[in-house]
């Protein structure tokens, strides 16, 4: 039953196209409907949609009832799809989850519109947003009318079904009146093996994995085929329920879900009635039975012979019908049906064989006709009519006759099209009509179509006006050879009068335009010309030789006007001559007078009174100052616009001129530059010399250069002297300053090495040592390559191209390293130095390294979990018995040792290297002593957990911890150092400095500290001493002072020295080693002092370290070098 209420607020929202959500809630279901303008996009199952395919799989018996327990189950836990569990356990195949996927969305559609809702609610402003197409939604691609169209069609054929067949405990039997001739499809015969009286319809459907639903579809078809019917009761039993005693009630049938299994049948037999047990063989019952027989043969076969009868007056007249109708082959196929549904009745072989031979003598007919028709080249209709035989009724000569000649026919009428194409085209109307007449049968059909067509196509083009009056003649001449009809020929006698008007106003037009032309109208006749296209009219006509005298001269008059008018011009923008411009005005006068209506008279005047005011504006002037004077004129006259641009190419030219000597005069100074005179005279006396450079300002400034050449040539020599010493010490400010005076245009390349001294190599050849000055164009210097060596620092080759304002070169060489090594690894952790060998790390793991052994790596791992360390990892290493330790900011500490990677607790969060300290007063105590982030000291014992002691917080540490005789001394940012026993963290004193601490660190005689004005030393609970520093400074390093001035100071022999001066500011702590100063510097690594060198890295460097006694260095990105002293 429709649910009309739903079908109703679908087509309400259809009609007012509202967007929204209808939510539709059920007895056992609930769905969401997603609506765009009316029309359904979405639908929302509310559950999982592969939950609702194993349900879907389960009604259509594909899989039993714990095989749907198990893929709900494994569904919900995530191990995959529906489909894919049934798959890998080959319970159901790809085309029984499409078939079931595809009835899924359609039955679930019916049973919403079918039964009567508890709840309806639309939204407006909901959407498609809210709906999980990959979970729950599927997107629908159907129109509401569609929709409601197939949902109510569905629902109807539902019922009738089921009315039918009376539900899924219904019990079909075979039919009594069973047919022979019902055709049934091969499954219709499996399942008709089945239907035994006794399973019911849901028992068939389990067997063949099949829906109630449809199993009920396929009953039903049978049943109104006659082949099965349905039994009276309800009902019956079969192998799937259990046996009762007949006085029993029937147990109802098991439900789908009580159902696991399915025994296979195809051992099954299909009931019939028992047979009765043998009676007596008397005569006389024997007797009535076989009279009784006979009559009912006799009656049957009567009846039989009736029906044939019948069927073959109804076949006689559809014979007929085809046969006039031309459907041959629908014709035979009556003819051999009725001959088997003769069967051995001789009437009615002998009516069928008569109408066998009406149908044979009617195909003769019919071929004879068609044979006629090829004889007749009407190949088309015979075409047709033989594709309507038989193909068993179609003689084969025939066809090869129809073939041949239709291939001979499309080949000659070809042929003949195209000789015909060809002599109209070439202008032979009269060999196409020739052709066309001499042709045989239909093969000229095409070719006088084409000839028709081509006919009026001719007269319309020969009445048209586009065409010459030559052409139109000519065609008119080729139609009329073609023979054309009277109508035809009405039209060419009206077109022949126009040529005649048309000739005699040509004529007329010729004489006019001849008086212009006389006058020198030579424009109004040109355009005249072309305009009414005279010299198509003309050509071919008597009036042709007076058009040609006509065109000669107005040609001739308009090539000498208009060659004049480009000269006056060519005048205004590159004469110089003011006789010449002056002169102008005499011919234009001249011409004028010749040809009075000249069309560029006015325009020739203008110009000849224009070239007499330049001529005075330029007569006295410069080339600069006349270009000047000119734009003022634009200005203030505002000419036309042909005008103003002739004349500003003539100010564009007059500073072109100026501007081509200022800059040969700049060529001879730069000579003058270079101290070269005699070139710098050379030039000064060819630029005075050159006729167009007469009236420029270079011209005078050249004439007072060479007047003054001797006193510039000393000066010149001394500056060049002063640039050479500024650029060879680096002194790019002085440098620029003189090249400035000096007007230089570009600077010498001079090269700079850090340190100074390296061989400079140019094609493998020296060219001298750094600073090196090299003299070349700048053109070539950006191509140029050298080479920079010196002893004990790497080569390093750098590009012309590269110099610093196109001309100071400075090259960084790196010394020669004795270990390199590319970690690929990111390190956070301070770089320490350990027994001999370099610690790196982050909080993924550390690496040791020594020049010239293997890397050592250990990965910081957590056993059974592979998590590493969440924190960065930023304190240095520490090197114990035990191993060596890193201490994170997440109270453990990670020990490299004998027993491979431990995770140990700490006291506390550090970034700063641990100490660790035996106690003299507890045997077996050892204390891992750290600064914590929170500002207090920290101890405890690895081995005895309650072993701990904590200080007091207070400022930043400075330092880690460091232990010195007995006690523990700890630095602070704010100037203070804490003295601490070791075996209980007891303070014991506390010293105040006289400011915020800049750096400390451990040495033999105690820990160091450095303010910005004082160098302290403390060596416990004694007042530490105090040294002023030489300056005041503001950064510093273990032995290294940073000034303000950026000046490196280093402590050596207890006191500081000065190892130079450096650029930018250190990004990490720096340090002393062998008499320098050691300073990271962002990407590169600087080492300041009497054999200081740069290190370059790719990413920013760490602080350095002391291994031995040589250098190590460290990039973040894991770069690390080894450098002897």
């Amino acid at each position: 039953m429709l649910n009309s209420i739903l079908i109703e607020q679908f087509a309400s929202i259809n009609r007012q196209k509202k967007s929204g959500v209808l939510t539709v809630v059920g007895p056992s279901y609930r769905l969401r409907f997603c609506l765009e303008e009316g029309d359904p996009v979405g639908l929302d199952f509310c559950a999982d949609k592969d939950l609702v395919l194993a349900q879907a799989l389960l009604d259509f018996h594909k899989l039993g009832q714990e095989m749907y327990q198990m893929v709900v189950e494994s569904r919900r836990l995530g191990k995959g799809s529906v489909a894919d569990l049934l798959r890998r356990q080959q319970v159901v195949s790809d085309e029984e989850v499409a078939q079931v996927t595809r009835s899924m969305v359609e039955d679930t559609l019916v049973k919403c519109f079918s039964t009567t809702h508890q709840e309806m609610v639309f939204d407006e402003q909901d959407d498609a947003s809210t709906f999980d197409f990959d979970n729950s939604a599927i997107r629908l691609r159907i129109g509401t009318s569609v929709l409601l169209n197939t949902v109510q069609s569905r629902v109807a054929e539902i019922d009738k079904v089921m009315n039918e067949v009376g539900g899924p405990d219904s019990v079909f039997t075979l039919s009594e009146n069973e047919s022979g001739s019902v055709v049934l499809s091969d499954f219709e015969k499996h399942v008709l093996n089945f239907t035994d009286g006794r399973k019911t319809v849901e028992e068939i459907a389990i067997a063949f994995r099949e829906s109630t639903l449809n199993m009920s579809r396929l009953l039903y078809g049978m049943a109104a085929k006659g082949v099965v019917r349905r039994t009276a009761a309800a009902g019956g039993v079969s192998r799937l329920r259990t046996a009762v005693q007949p006085t029993q009630e029937a147990p109802a049938p098991p439900s789908v879900g009580q159902i696991t299994a399915v025994e296979p049948l195809a051992d099954f037999v299909p009931h019939r009635a028992q047979q009765q047990p043998a009676g007596s063989n008397s005569a006389l019952r024997v007797m009535l039975v076989a009279a009784l027989l006979l009559v009912c043969a006799i009656g049957y076969l009567t009846i039989m012979a009736q029906r044939r009868s019948v069927a073959l007056d109804s076949t006689s007249q559809a014979l007929i019908d085809s046969m006039t109708a031309g459907r041959w082959d629908e014709a035979m196929t009556q003819v051999e049906t009725a001959e088997a549904e003769a069967g051995n009745d001789l009437q009615a072989l002998d009516r069928v064989k008569a109408l066998r031979q009406q149908l044979n003598e009617a195909l003769a007919t019919e071929t004879a006709a068609i044979t006629k028709l090829v004889e007749e080249q009407n190949y088309p209709t015979a075409q047709e009519r033989l594709n309507n035989l038989p193909l068993s009724a179609q003689p084969l000569d025939l066809r090869t006759a129809l073939q041949s000649g239709q291939n001979t026919f499309k080949a000659r009428s070809d042929r003949l099209l195209a000789q015909v194409t060809a002599a109209l085209e070439g202008g032979q109307a009269a060999q196409a009509m020739h052709l066309i007449s001499t042709a045989k049968g239909r093969e000229s059909e095409t070719a006088s179509d084409y000839l028709a067509r081509w006919r009026l196509s001719s007269l319309e083009r020969a009445g048209s006006s586009s065409l010459a009056l030559s052409q139109r003649t000519a065609l008119v001449n080729q139609i009329l050879a073609t023979d054309p009809d009277a109508r035809q020929r009405e039209q060419i006698e009206r077109i022949r009068g126009d040529f005649a008007r048309l000739q005699q106003r040509t004529s007329e037009q010729v004489k006019t335009l001849r008086k212009q032309a006389e006058q020198g109208a030579f424009v109004e006749v040109e355009a005249a010309w072309e305009q009414s296209r005279l010299g198509d009219q003309l050509r071919g006509t008597p009036l042709a030789g007076e058009g040609d005298e006509l065109k000669r001269l107005n040609d001739q008059i308009a090539k000498e006007m208009r060659a004049l008018e480009a000269e006056g011009l060519s005048l205004i923008q590159d004469s110089d001559d003011v006789k010449v411009m002056g002169s102008f005005a005499t011919r234009v006068q001249q011409a004028t007078g010749k040809w009075p209506q000249a069309s560029n008279a006015e325009s020739l005047r203008s110009l000849a009174q224009l070239l007499n005011e330049l001529s005075g504006l330029g007569s006295e002037r410069k080339a600069g100052d006349e270009a000047t004077a000119l734009d003022a004129w634009i200005l203030e006259r505002q000419p036309p616009a042909n005008i103003a641009t002739l004349v500003a190419g003539r100010s564009a030219r007059l500073r072109g001129i100026e501007s081509a000597a200022t800059l040969a005069l700049e060529t001879a100074r730069g000579f003058a530059r270079q101290n070269d005179w005699e070139a710098n005279e050379r030039m000064l006396k060819e630029l005075l010399a050159r006729p167009q450079w007469q009236r420029t300002s270079a011209r005078t400034l050249a004439q007072q250069d060479l007047d003054s050449i001797a006193s510039i040539r000393g000066q010149q020599q001394a500056w060049q002297e002063e640039l050479r010493k500024a650029m060879l010490a680096g002194d790019t400010t002085t440098s620029l300053a003189i090249a400035q005076k000096m007007g230089l245009r570009y600077l010498p390349l001079v090269v700079h090495s850090q340190p100074s001294g390296a061989d400079v190599l140019r094609d493998g050849k020296s060219i001298g040592t750094t600073p090196l000055i090299l003299d070349m164009p700048a053109g070539e210097r950006a191509a140029v390559t050298l080479r920079v060596q010196r002893a004990g620092f790497d080569v390093v080759e750098v590009q012309g191209s590269a110099a610093e304002g196109g001309w100071f070169l400075p090259v960084g060489l790196e010394r020669t390293a004795t270990g390199r090594f590319d970690l690929k690894m990111t390190v956070t952790a301070r770089p320490t130095a350990i027994n001999d060998r370099l610690w790196i790390a982050s909080r993924q793991g550390a690496a040791s390294i020594a020049p010239g052994q293997p890397v050592q790596r250990f990965a910081f791992e957590n056993p059974g979990t592979g998590d590493v360390i969440g924190q960065p990892l930023y304190a240095g290493a520490l090197g114990t018995t035990d191993g060596v330790w890193y201490p994170t900011r997440e109270a453990i500490a990670i020990r490299v040792g004998k027993n491979g990677i431990e995770r140990l607790a700490i006291a506390g969060r550090t970034d700063l290297p641990l100490v660790d300290y035996a106690s003299e007063l507890i045997v077996g105590r050892r204390f891992i002593i750290l600064a914590g982030i929170d500002g207090a000291l920290h101890a405890s014992d690895d081995r005895t957990p309650l072993a701990a002691w904590h200080g007091q917080p207070g400022a930043t540490f400075v330092h880690g911890p460091i232990l010195h005789d007995d006690r523990v001394l700890a630095v602070r940012v704010d100037g203070s150092i804490d003295i601490h026993l070791p075996d209980d963290g007891k303070l014991v004193t506390r010293h105040r400095l006289d400011g915020e601490v800049l750096s400390a660190w451990k040495a033999a005689d105690g820990v160091h500290c450095v303010t910005r004005i004082s160098h302290w030393v403390c060596q416990g609970e004694n007042p530490p001493t105090r040294a002023p520093l030489p300056q005041e400074i503001r950064s510093a390093g273990k032995g290294v002072l940073i000034t303000p001035d950026n000046h490196a100071w280093i402590l050596s022999d207890a006191s500081w020295q000065d190892v130079g001066r450096f650029d930018g500011r250190p990004t990490a702590v720096p340090l002393v080693w062998s008499g320098h100063a050691v300073l990271p510097i962002g990407k590169q690594l600087l080492v300041v002092g009497p054999k200081g060198f740069v290190v370059p890295g790719g990413s920013e460097f760490l602080a350095p370290a002391i291994v031995g006694q040589q250098l190590a260095v460290c990039t973040q990105d894991g770069m690390v070098r080894f450098y002897e002293p």
